[in-house]
């Protein structure tokens, strides 16, 4: 046998012995005990207390959702329906029911017409004006923008919710307020 050959088979061989010697240390240690088997959390305690927040929004050729945080862990789904221009805000709650919704359809706000295939876009965005609230009423923190591609027309709704309700596990119900009307095809903004 050459020089090089042999170098090969040397190799291969070691590297076997790698992979089963690897094989079997990994089996020895899986049917270790339970008692015996430690897992260590690799964050620092610093970082265990770090909590994500993210709001996210997704949208199809038919529909679109975006959910966003209205009281600190609190978060509101909102569901488009481009065929029906139909828009919700949905506050879930405990075991897998809802605690609020509000609609509205969002056609005349936006110019929508009638059995086209229309070019929507949905997002939600902070709003931290306050004002309008009225016992127990609460202005929601957000808007809820759509825009109609097809023609330029933005429109941006929004809602009141009770706090307290949602605390007691009431229902409550509502209408998203047409409001923040703008067109992308102006150079400015129309004021009412």
């Amino acid at each position: 046998m050459n020089k090089t050959a042999f170098s090969i088979v040397s190799l291969l061989l070691l590297v076997a012995a790698c992979v089963a010697s690897g094989y079997y240390m990994a089996k020895a240690e899986t049917t270790a005990p339970e008692s015996e088997q430690v897992v260590e959390n690799p964050l620092s305690s610093d970082l265990q207390e770090l909590v994500l927040k993210a709001d996210t929004a997704a949208g199809g050729k038919k529909i679109a959702m975006a959910t966003a945080s209205i009281d600190g862990d609190i978060d509101v789904v909102f569901t488009l329906d481009f065929e029906s221009g139909n828009l919700f805000a949905w506050l879930p709650g405990p075991r897998g029911a809802y605690l609020g919704e509000w609609s509205v359809n969002v056609s005349k706000a936006i110019g929508l017409e009638k059995g086209s295939n229309p070019d929507l876009v949905m997002t939600v965005g902070n709003f931290n004006a306050r004002g309008g609230n009225s016992g127990g009423l609460r202005d929601v923190p957000l808007i809820c923008y759509v825009a109609n591609g097809d023609n330029g027309q933005v429109a941006g709704f929004v809602f009141q919710w009770n706090p307290q309700m949602a605390k007691n596990g009431s229902f409550q119900r509502g209408n998203l307020v047409a409001g923040f009307p703008g067109s992308t095809r102006q150079q400015t903004i129309k004021r009412q």
